[in-house]
């Protein structure tokens, strides 16, 4: 209660990860006090730590906004061979709930005490990937290893190359089919957030362009693994560092407010084309809202292509994004 009081809620932070869950109503007393206490915009990652969390994990997910799956916990609490079939499983589900998943504990180990890492942790990391993680955290390599630095831009490298292997399309029908199998139909957020990555594949998007003020529909489309970057605006920061910290491909950005649609759209255009992202002639897909946009008015799904007027006008244009992208054929963040 303390640490929650004092530090998270007081630091400002844009998530708790909640340890010891154990069943449902264990995040929902976290989630009181940090409203109570003037926190309710922290997100609240629960860490399936126990047999019981393991057990209870999709009710555990109807309250969190994401799941830590600790290797190393469970695996003092289940037999070694059951592991990755639990962290498995329980990445399906959060992709089926449409939050992200984080896989934690002992990634790069030997790291601790050399500049490289050993062949089966690479491979350990590579498939957390593949199997659908969004996140991959490391914790004693950083935190008390000689090689800190070294460890983290190895799985940098390890993820990137992971993703240029998978197959983004045939994961989109897998996700979409296992939703509908789950809950018979989809939501109307979520129905757009689904059409605008279907869309973005049939017309070989470069990127989506997600106008958002919540995060919400940045989430939902995540869910589904576009293979282009997702690029989110939203005037708050907040949104943007928790869009930009977990959901999958996704870049966000602060803006001042999302009133005038096309000068945001004019905006990034000029930002993507100089990151060599897209270029003129390179279609793209926009998710908005009406002309009067707030919070869960998102209903438009518009396909724009990049046009030489978006260059016409002179003068210096303050742009809304930075170092965005992705680059389309392998999945590797441009630098």
């Amino acid at each position: 209660r303390t640490d929650m009081e004092s530090f998270a809620v007081g630091k400002g932070c844009d998530f708790i990860a909640l340890s010891g869950v154990h069943r449902a109503d264990d995040v929902r007393v976290a989630r009181r006090l940090i409203n109570a206490t003037g926190g309710g915009d922290i997100k609240i990652i629960a860490k399936i730590d126990t047999r019981a969390g393991l057990n209870n994990v999709r009710s555990i997910l109807e309250v969190s906004d994401g799941i830590m799956v600790m290797r190393g916990a469970l695996a003092r609490e289940l037999a070694p061979e059951k592991v990755m079939l639990v962290q498995r499983f329980i990445f399906v589900e959060c992709r089926i709930a449409g939050k992200p998943c984080v896989a934690a504990t002992e990634f790069l180990l030997s790291m601790m005490d050399s500049p490289v890492p050993c062949r089966q942790e690479c491979t350990d990391a590579e498939m957390a990937i593949a199997d659908g993680a969004d996140c991959v955290a490391l914790g004693r390599e950083t935190a008390l290893g000689d090689y800190p630095v070294e460890a983290v831009r190895t799985l940098v490298r390890l993820v990137s190359e992971a993703e240029t292997a998978m197959q983004y399309a045939t994961m989109y029908t897998a996700i979409r089919n296992t939703t509908l199998m789950r809950y018979e139909k989809l939501s109307g957020p979520e129905s757009i957030a689904h059409s605008a990555v279907r869309t973005s594949h049939d017309i070989g998007g470069k990127f989506i362009l997600v106008l958002t003020e919540s995060g919400s529909t940045a989430r939902q489309i995540a869910k589904y693994c576009p293979i282009v970057p997702i690029i989110v605006l939203t005037p708050s920061i907040t949104v943007a560092r928790q869009c930009f910290g977990l959901f999958r491909g996704v870049y966000a950005f602060k803006v001042d407010d999302l009133e005038d649609v096309n000068k945001l759209i004019r905006d990034t255009v000029e930002e993507v084309a100089l990151k060599g992202v897209a270029k003129e002639g390179d279609a793209f897909v926009v998710v908005c809202g009406g002309s009067k946009f707030q919070r869960g008015s998102t209903n438009q799904v518009r396909v724009e292509v990049i046009q030489s007027h978006y260059w016409d006008d002179e003068g210096v244009v303050v742009s809304s994004a930075q170092a965005i992208g992705r680059d389309a054929s392998t999945g590797c963040v441009i630098s």
